[in-house]
């Protein structure tokens, strides 16, 4: 799933695009902060600096939604709004919207920000889906792109697998800031690379 965000958070970097209204892509390590504290006290303070350093912007990310289950989640700080997307249809878990409203509280101060789980995404009639429509969501909101359809999914994941070997197995930038980043995005491939899922919405640099 974080390798699909990271090829995404690229993406939006080659279109340079986000110029005006920013764009962060959270790894899944945020919704994992919520849940369970996992990390929490390195992911939560550096993804809300973020936010409060940029105003106008959507944090975008692709969350756990217990059991097994995966969903998309855009905060939009512009609309004071906290959007839930999920392909069953499920609710945003309790302990994850409250995590999120104390989050929020202290990095934004008394913003009032109101939680909406009606954030237009494709409907899952499998059982293995979820991840990919997750990310579709995301990118439906973020690029406009077409939602995810039954037909097409075999050829979507096909499509994320490219992808993934295209901009992460074989990188074509340099790394995106000269701080290492400790989120190391696993592909499933048995590897990691060093992808920065959040840091600025610069341009990168590429390797000569």
């Amino acid at each position: 799933v974080d390798a699909m965000l990271a090829c995404a958070r690229l993406r939006l970097l080659e279109s340079n695009s986000g110029a005006c209204n920013p764009v962060v892509f959270a790894s899944t390590d945020l919704s994992q902060a919520f849940l369970c504290g996992t990390l929490a006290d390195f992911v939560l303070p550096r993804y809300g600096a973020l936010l409060s350093s940029h105003k106008n912007c959507r944090l975008v990310s692709v969350a756990y939604s217990p059991d097994n289950h995966w969903a998309a989640l855009i905060i939009n700080t512009e609309a004071q709004k906290v959007c839930w997307g999920d392909s069953l249809g499920r609710k945003l878990p309790p302990r994850m919207r409250d995590s999120i409203r104390s989050w929020l509280r202290l990095h934004l101060g008394d913003a009032i920000f109101t939680f909406h789980e009606d954030l237009r995404c494709a409907a899952q009639n499998d059982w293995y889906s979820c991840p990919i429509i997750a990310v579709n969501t995301i990118k439906h909101h973020v690029f406009n792109d077409a939602l995810w359809k039954t037909e097409e999914r075999e050829m979507i994941r096909v499509e994320e697998a490219i992808a993934i070997m295209d901009k992460l197995m074989m990188p074509k930038y340099a790394p995106m800031s000269t701080v290492r980043s400790r989120y190391l995005i696993s592909t499933g491939f048995s590897h990691t690379y060093d992808i920065q899922m959040s840091n600025d919405i610069s341009v990168p640099t590429p390797i000569a």
